[in-house]
């Protein structure tokens, strides 16, 4: 398990503080190109630190976006963007140049230079979470984590 799993395990844990958790969903095919409700809704006083996904099984060149409800005045792509179901396993979101898949909820070009540094959501308490898979998705299955803190 890589550093940064383990680190998201431990926040969830409680770290310091003994506030983490989390909320985990089940996707199984959704509709393509559709944002899809995906069951999970953040608590009111939620401060979203991370979301990642596990892909049960895979869909061969499609990928999904993790977000909060659009028609709620969410971002449908604000905690992921483009990341890929064509590999089974966790897909974290990335954070380097021209591979960008951590939602813009969850970055901030803090210096105005494009150096993006993570940051976490306290603006989307008691929004659904939504996914979007790309237009081909048709066999995708995969698990949605969202690792936050409740205030």
């Amino acid at each position: 398990m890589s550093q940064y799993f383990l680190q998201v395990l431990q926040a969830m844990a409680g770290g310091a503080h003994g506030l983490g958790k989390y909320k985990k969903a089940r996707v199984s095919v959704p509709t393509a190109a559709t944002e899809t409700d995906s069951g999970i809704v953040l608590p009111a006083k939620a401060v979203v630190t991370d979301v990642w996904i596990d892909v049960i099984t895979v869909d061969a060149t499609e990928t999904v976006a993790v977000g909060t409800d659009s028609t709620d005045s969410g971002d449908a792509n604000g905690y992921l963007t483009a990341a890929s179901l064509a590999t089974a396993g966790l897909v974290r979101p990335i954070m380097t140049n021209g591979a960008l898949t951590r939602g813009a909820l969850l970055v901030d070009d803090e210096d105005g230079a494009g150096a993006l540094v993570p940051v976490c959501d306290v603006a989307s308490g008691g929004k659904k979470v939504t996914v979007t898979t790309s237009a081909g998705t048709d066999t995708a299955v995969f698990d949605v984590y969202v690792a936050y803190y409740e205030v």
